[in-house]
């Protein structure tokens, strides 16, 4: 279902915290993103996901990065709202990981 509202287009996702990607879905469980802003912790990917609706046109996804980022997105399809939690490797941090929680807005083109 969430492959059938994504698929061959490009979701631009704007955070409250300045970061911002372009996601686009080229096939099922696999999605790429660049950042479209100065802010990111790498500089664009390739990266296999998996999704679950939670609720009718609310989807939660979730993919591991190459450089061992983890991120969760819960993106609402009602509204065009998303929330994601990133986490990566981070000595200094707690449990060895730093992390950020977004909220923001998407838009499909």
């Amino acid at each position: 279902m969430f492959f059938d509202y994504v698929k061959n287009k490009k979701v631009s996702v704007h955070y409250e915290s300045g970061f911002a990607f372009d996601i686009v879905y080229p096939e099922k469980d696999v999605l790429q993103w660049i950042p479209t802003s100065d802010k990111s912790l790498a500089p664009s990917g390739r990266e296999h996901y998996e999704v679950e609706e939670v609720s009718d046109k609310i989807f939660y996804v979730n993919w591991v990065e190459e450089t061992g980022v983890v991120v969760s997105q819960i993106l609402n399809f009602h509204s065009n709202k998303v929330l994601a939690f990133m986490t990566w490797n981070d000595e200094k941090g707690r449990g060895g990981r730093a992390s950020i929680f977004h909220k923001g807005t998407f838009e499909i083109r």
